[in-house]
């Protein structure tokens, strides 16, 4: 729709049809980050089923007292946090692991399960839904700008099938902005708390405070790491019975 309405504003003003190829560029941007977010491992942790196939042993097997417990891992400086045991995927899970029920499987820094992309957001594909929000945002953000400007700008005397596109969609945007503003407005303020929503809702730090938490850059560095880690046997590593 944005295309529609720069067509006819540059009738009046042509230096903006520099925006056509910035819009082109989000608009692409944003459909990739999608199709990114969705297909990408969230960083699914196998089941003990599939370690032991791929290791050919068994890994910290657990016996029928440990089961239902916890053990506790150092983090960062004196705190401790928990690595609970799931009965379903039969595994230890790491710290911020969390076992989604619509997937089947422990999700490492599970964030949320999305219904929309139908799958979750963890730990692997955070990043690329953070870049598919803010590209959304500025996309609808310039809609509304074009939007609002072909009204002041052009008479409801001209391309009447026009006006009313332009119409419905700087409503449908402004409706649908309410939701995307406050979604990337909230997922910015975890982001500097280095929370996933799931934490956030639950207020899992509210008393003892956040131990991953280490600051705004260092959180956002560590979020767009490379997360070299693979789940495939290899020679070199060695297994610990």
């Amino acid at each position: 729709m944005i295309w529609v309405t720069i067509t006819d504003l540059k009738l009046k003003s042509p230096s903006l049809s520099i925006f056509v190829p910035v819009g082109i560029f989000l608009e692409i941007l944003t459909s990739v980050m999608l199709w990114v977010t969705a297909t990408k491992d969230p960083a699914t942790i196998p089941m003990r089923d599939y370690l032991i196939d791929a290791y050919k042993r068994k890994i910290d097997n657990p016996t029928d007292d440990t089961l239902n417990r916890v053990k506790y891992l150092a983090v960062h400086g004196p705190y401790l946090t928990k690595m609970k045991y799931c009965p379903t995927c039969d595994i230890f899970r790491p710290p911020r692991t969390i076992h989604c029920g619509l997937c089947g499987c422990c999700i490492e820094r599970l964030d949320h399960h999305c219904p929309w992309i139908g799958t979750c957001v963890g730990k692997r594909n955070y990043k690329y839904f953070l870049i598919f929000v803010y590209s959304l945002v500025v996309l609808m953000i310039m809609n509304i700008i074009f939007c609002s400007a072909y009204f002041i700008q052009m008479d409801f005397d001209g391309n009447k099938l026009n006006y009313f596109l332009t119409l419905g969609s700087l409503i449908f945007t402004l409706i649908i902005g309410i939701f995307v503003f406050y979604l990337c407005g909230y997922h910015q303020y975890i982001l500097f708390r280095n929370e996933t929503t799931n934490e956030n809702i639950k207020k899992s730090y509210a008393k003892l405070g956040n131990p991953f938490q280490r600051g705004v850059s260092d959180n956002i560095s560590r979020l767009f790491k490379r997360d070299k880690r693979n789940w495939r046997a290899e020679e070199e590593i060695v297994v610990f019975k």
